[in-house]
């Protein structure tokens, strides 16, 4: 295990996304050499992390100091990480969204595991409640074969102690935006002395996924190693807890467990939920029903087109007193939250006991259907409800 910690405090010299050379900072930059990034309040040293050479199946650590200089409490969001696998930031011991009291200080762990000897380059980004922009901290690394070389599956996470030996079987991927996808490799190595059987691999969540050169049944040689990509794609803004396990036909290891956990995060745009309904014509804020019966129905399509949670909290109708030939009804599952993109249904019916024309009268809100939801552009979207049917019997 290779372990480094680097922390240093350095003042902070105002808001903006701004890399600070030590010799603009006074003799406490000069004397360490390492430089700051602040975004607002927020000041992170240093303004980049080079873990150097570092043995495969190693893990070495850095740390990233936090500090508010400015003159109200910060909510620093869960840090990102992007760019090659084998960077990861440990936030096991951090609750977030974290809270930054003013003058206060909290360090942040990473991490370097790389699994090839080749240069390893990535990025950890800070975020901010109230800051459009990011602290961006450059990430860098080499995989080696010179350094370490010992694989006693210690605080990388990896080895079981049954001679089935894996990488790791602890992956965290952050924070990740919906529509991206993470992922990071897992070596299994058979050390039982004999052949064994790999029965099977699942994932206990649809968001987590396997792939690689580990396709079930298969045997993996004594002494021989396999690898597979675990990768997290999230659908939504969810936190995801979940398990990989690999199950085999060996005494030593019948199942193993990775424990695999992310978050999804909707990059803000519209910052609102948005109602549309899609009504099967021309009009949306107008259903219109007809049949050469004497009832006819039509299914209503809402959407949340925004990129924040809609909330349907109820819906009213009402029928005309001009017209006594029918009536309408209108049937829903109850009131519901719709992530962005999610929609749900709502149905008109109508009855008649004759011959019958109907129409929405705004003025006096009769045959009208309104629907209430949290978008703060149209509280209330009402429908006018019209009906066309035949009804000679």
């Amino acid at each position: 295990m290779v372990r480094m910690r680097l922390i240093v405090v350095l003042l902070a010299t105002g808001c903006g996304l701004q890399p600070l050379g030590g010799d603009d900072k006074g003799s406490a930059s000069e004397d360490t050499g390492y430089d700051e990034v602040s975004i607002g309040g927020l000041v992170a040293t240093p303004a980049n992390l080079d873990f150097g050479d570092v043995g495969i199946a190693e893990t070495a650590t850095l740390d990233v100091l936090l500090s508010n200089s400015g003159e109200e409490a910060l909510m620093v969001q869960e840090p990102l990480v992007t760019g090659d696998f084998g960077f990861e930031v440990d936030i096991t011991s951090l609750t977030f969204p974290l809270e930054l009291d003013v003058d206060s200080e909290q360090a942040l762990m990473l991490t370097f595991s790389p699994v090839d000897t080749v240069d390893y380059t990535g990025e950890l980004i800070l975020r901010v409640d109230g800051l459009d922009d990011n602290a961006v901290i450059p990430l860098s690394g080499v995989g080696s074969d010179d350094v370490g070389g010992g694989d006693d599956g210690g605080d990388d996470g990896g080895g079981t102690g049954s001679g089935l030996d894996f990488s790791t079987t602890s992956i965290s991927f952050g924070v990740i935006d919906i529509g991206d996808v993470a992922a990071e490799p897992v070596t299994i190595t058979n050390n039982t002395g004999s052949d064994l059987l790999i029965t099977d691999v699942v994932s206990s969540d649809s968001t987590v996924t396997i792939s690689g050169d580990i396709t079930p049944p298969q045997v993996l040689s004594d002494g021989a190693s396999k690898s597979m990509n675990v990768a997290f794609a999230p659908s939504q803004e969810t936190v995801t807890n979940a398990t990989v396990t690999v199950t085999t036909d060996s005494e030593a290891a019948l199942e193993t467990e990775i424990n695999v956990s992310g978050e999804g995060f909707q990059a803000c745009t519209v910052c609102a939920p948005v109602i549309t309904v899609e009504t099967g014509g021309s009009d949306s804020h107008t259903v219109e029903v007809s049949d050469l019966g004497c009832s006819a129905s039509a299914t209503l399509v809402v959407q949340n087109e925004g990129d924040e949670d809609l909330e349907l909290q109820d819906i009213d109708y009402s029928n005309d007193s001009v017209s006594s030939c029918g009536e309408f009804s209108v049937s829903w599952g109850g009131a519901t939250t719709l992530a962005p993109w999610e929609t749900t249904n709502l149905t008109v019916e109508y009855e008649a006991t004759e011959f019958c024309l109907e129409f929405a009268y705004d003025s006096l809100d009769q045959n009208i259907l309104h629907i209430y939801s949290n978008d703060p552009a149209e509280t209330d979207y009402a429908i006018g409800l019209t009906a066309s049917v035949t009804c000679l019997w």
